[in-house]
C-alpha cells in the first residue's frame, strides 16, 4: 500500500531542501574570492575579471558586470583555485588593475578618469606588486630624464667629462631597474605575484643565474603547481644550451612552415652553400642583414647558393606582410612559438640575429657572421 506525504510533512521536506540549497550556494560563496569594485564616472561601460594567461593558456573572462551609474558598487567573483594573478578591465577605458586572490574579499576603489590612481584593499599580494611597479615607474621617469639630459648636453656641445659622467650614470640606472625586477621576484611571498613579474626577468646568457633563480623560486614555493611546472619548463629549456654548435657539425634537419604554409625542410637546400638565419620583425639589429641577404641572393647562382631565413616570430601576419612588402624572393621559414619551438631545440642558439654558412654537405663552414662581412665570406667560397 502506498503513503501518500502529508500537506505538513511536504512542506516540511521543501523547507528542509531549500535550505540546504542555498546553504550550498552560500558555502559556495565563501570558496570564491569576491571582488568589491567602487568605480567613478563609468556609466554604461563593461568590467571584466580576467585570467593573466600563463604559457600556452588562453585569455578567460571569469566574470563581468555593467556598471549601471556614474559611482557604481558591483561585485565580481572569481572560482576557487590555485592562487593566481587576474586583471580587472574595463572597456573602452585605459583601467587594467591586478586583482590576485589571496584574499576572501578584495576591495577596488577606481576613477575612470584617473586609471592610474587606483587603490586595491584586502590583496596582500596585488598591493605588494602595485608599490613595486610604482617603485620602478619612477626610476623609469628618471631614467628617461637622464636621457634628454644627455641629449641636451649633445646639443649644446657640453665638455665631454660631463656627458661621459651622466652617461655612465644613465647605463647603471637601466642595469639597477632590471636587476629590481629579479630582486623582487626572488624575494615576494606571493607565488602570483612571482609568476605577474617573472615575464619581466631577464637574465641574458646568464643561463646559471637563471638556473639558480628558478630553483630557488621552486623550493620558495613548493605546493604551487604553475611554479613547479614553470621550473621544469626552464630546466628543460636551459638543456638546450649545454650543446652548442661549431665550425665542422652538421646541424640537424629542422621543418617549419614557410609563408604559404608547405611544411619546408632545411634538408632539402644539401647539395648548395647555404646562409642560414634567425631573425624576427621586432629585431632592430635583424633588419641590417636584410640587404645583405638580398644582395647574396642576386649576385650568387642558384644552384650553387641559397639562403634560408628563420623568423621567430608570434605574430604571422606581420612577418608575411614585412616580406611579401620587401619582395624577398629567398626561402621564408617562422616559427611561431619562438624561445619555446623547433628552432632553439634543434640549434641551440641564444640570440637574434643569429647564422649559420653551411656547405653543400651540410657542414658549419662558419656561423655569427656580421653584416658586413656577409659578402666578403661568401666570395671567397662561390665562384
Amino acid at each position: 500500500m502506498k503513503r501518500i506525504l502529508s500537506f505538513e510533512t511536504f512542506y516540511i521536506l521543501l523547507f528542509f531542501f531549500l535550505a540546504l540549497f542555498f546553504f550550498c550556494c552560500e558555502q559556495n560563496k565563501l570558496l570564491k574570492t569576491k571582488v568589491v569594485l567602487h568605480i567613478h564616472h563609468a556609466y554604461g561601460h563593461k568590467v571584466f575579471l580576467q585570467t593573466i594567461p600563463y604559457t600556452d593558456e588562453k585569455l578567460a573572462v571569469v566574470d563581468s558586470a555593467i556598471i549601471k551609474s556614474g559611482n557604481d558598487t558591483i561585485e565580481l567573483y572569481i572560482p576557487q583555485g590555485d592562487e593566481r594573478p587576474y586583471r580587472l578591465r574595463v572597456n573602452e577605458s585605459r583601467i587594467e588593475i591586478l586583482i590576485i586572490n589571496d584574499s576572501p574579499v578584495i576591495n577596488v576603489e577606481a576613477n575612470i578618469f584617473k586609471p592610474s590612481d587606483y587603490i586595491v584593499e584586502g590583496s596582500k599580494g596585488a598591493q605588494s606588486v602595485k608599490s613595486f611597479l610604482d617603485s620602478q615607474l619612477k626610476l623609469s621617469s628618471k631614467g628617461k630624464s637622464d636621457a634628454a639630459r644627455i641629449d641636451s648636453l649633445r646639443l649644446s656641445n657640453a665638455p665631454k667629462q660631463s656627458i661621459d659622467s651622466l652617461t655612465r650614470e644613465y647605463k647603471d640606472g637601466i642595469a639597477y631597474f632590471f636587476k629590481q625586477y629579479i630582486n623582487y621576484a626572488d624575494s615576494v611571498s606571493s607565488p602570483a605575484a612571482f609568476l605577474f613579474i617573472y615575464n619581466n626577468v631577464d637574465f641574458g646568457n646568464d643561463h646559471q643565474g637563471l638556473k639558480n633563480f628558478i630553483s630557488r623560486a621552486a623550493q620558495r614555493f613548493p605546493d604551487n603547481n604553475e611554479i613547479q611546472k614553470l621550473k621544469q619548463r626552464t630546466l628543460e629549456y636551459l638543456r638546450i644550451f649545454e650543446k652548442e654548435y661549431n665550425v665542422g657539425d652538421y646541424l640537424p634537419e629542422l621543418t617549419l612552415p614557410d609563408k604559404s604554409g608547405q611544411i619546408f625542410s632545411t634538408y632539402s637546400v644539401k647539395g648548395k652553400y647555404v646562409f642560414m638565419d634567425f631573425w624576427s620583425t621586432w629585431c632592430s639589429a635583424c633588419l641590417k642583414y636584410d640587404q645583405v641577404k638580398a644582395t647574396a641572393k642576386r649576385n650568387f647562382p642558384g644552384d650553387k647558393f641559397e639562403v634560408v631565413s628563420i623568423a621567430l616570430d608570434s605574430e604571422k601576419d606581420t612577418w608575411r606582410h614585412y616580406i611579401e612588402a620587401n619582395k624577398f624572393n629567398w626561402v621564408q621559414l617562422i616559427d611561431e612559438k619562438m624561445w619555446r619551438g623547433p628552432t632553439i631545440k634543434a640549434y641551440s642558439i641564444d640570440s637574434i640575429p643569429f647564422n649559420f654558412l653551411l656547405a653543400p654537405d651540410g657542414k658549419i663552414l662558419s656561423k655569427a657572421i656580421k653584416s658586413d662581412s656577409v659578402m666578403q665570406v661568401l666570395s671567397k667560397l662561390i665562384n
